[in-house]
């Protein structure tokens, strides 16, 4: 059971993606500034800010279901969400803090990720950031999704890529691994678990 010192400590500013968010910023050279890009798996915004600051989107959809997935609290993952007594309203919070610090640039999306994806036109979006759903058949949707509105220069980055296949995030390393082959993407696996996936005559400006 988790003692009083736990629960005090608990707060955006001392969770872990506080620290692990920040070391994600160098995925910011795989992509066009100035681009139209979403994440699509939000949580409580810590790598939204820094993806509005080092990408520097001329566009940006947050990109989460919250209480339609969720209802009012997360489950219990654990300390990552302070054993299910973090609220959905927490999180939520944050990422309406994004928009509000950027409000013609940032737009929140209340949505599944494939739910969003099928609302926007053809080849609208120069980058995507994935952090959805981990499990294979999820991932793999999320992928099938995403490439109709990819530009043919967009690159497609994401986490959570382990290279153990049978680690508690296998599915995201099968779905990507079988993506890149079948759609002839050029395959990078990055420091922290990160993976991205371009088209190897994809560029950055």
């Amino acid at each position: 059971m988790a003692g009083a010192g736990e629960d005090e400590v608990f707060s955006r500013a001392t969770h872990r993606e506080a620290t692990h968010a920040p070391r994600r910023a160098y995925l910011a050279e795989y992509v066009r500034k100035g681009g139209v890009g979403a994440e699509i798996g939000v949580f409580w915004a810590h790598f939204s800010e820094v993806i509005l600051r080092e990408f520097a989107p001329s566009k940006f959809y947050l990109v989460d279901p919250y209480h339609r997935l969720h209802g009012e609290t997360y489950p219990a993952w654990g300390p990552y969400t302070n054993r299910g007594r973090l609220t959905v309203a927490e999180t939520l919070e944050a990422a309406k803090a994004v928009v509000a610090s950027a409000p013609d640039v940032v737009e929140l999306r209340e949505q599944f990720g494939t739910e969003f994806l099928e609302s926007l036109a053809p080849e609208t979006l120069d980058w995507v950031y994935l952090d959805a759903g981990h499990k294979y058949e999820m991932v793999r949707d999320d992928l099938a999704a995403i490439l109709p509105r990819l530009k043919p220069d967009g690159v497609i980055l994401g986490d959570d890529y382990f290279a153990d296949p049978n680690s508690t995030h296998g599915g995201v390393k099968r779905a990507v691994d079988e993506f890149a082959k079948a759609q002839g993407f050029e395959k990078i696996v990055g420091k922290y678990c990160q993976y991205v996936l371009r088209r190897p005559s994809a560029q950055t400006a």
